[in-house]
């Protein structure tokens, strides 16, 4: 079973409870897979299951039982980087990693598979 934007909340490492709409799939007993890139927390990569427990319609986040090993970058942009030439370039490589990509209010996130090193930061040229 599959929830889209249903509600997941979990406190973050700095102790600040965050709350967000993420994509997990059920994968029964109160276990819970990331299904998407997880914005905005910290300590959560796509793929990670999670203990999960229901609390009127948001899921809580009880603990991490099993790290995927992917990872994830948040890389700040403005509305015009969307326009720049070399951006193109930098999907098309996540792309051929396997990796994920997507937009979240001017942050450009970049999920990685397990053992896949990319460091976008010199194909995103800012001079063009």
């Amino acid at each position: 079973m599959k929830y889209e934007d249903l509600y997941l909340q979990m406190k973050e490492l700095d102790d600040v409870t965050v709350r967000a709409p993420l994509k997990c799939a059920e994968l029964g007993s109160g276990r819970y897979r990331v299904e998407a890139i997880p914005f905005p927390f910290e300590s959560l990569n796509y793929g990670d299951e999670f203990e999960g427990e229901m609390k009127g319609d948001v899921l809580h986040v009880v603990r991490v039982v099993r790290r995927s090993g992917w990872t994830t970058n948040l890389f700040i942009m403005d509305y015009h980087d969307k326009k720049r030439s070399w951006l193109p370039k930098v999907e098309a490589k996540v792309d051929e990693l396997g990796g994920l990509r997507d937009w979240f209010c001017g942050l450009l996130a970049i999920s990685l598979p397990p053992g896949v090193e990319y460091d976008p930061l010199p194909d995103m040229r800012t001079d063009e």
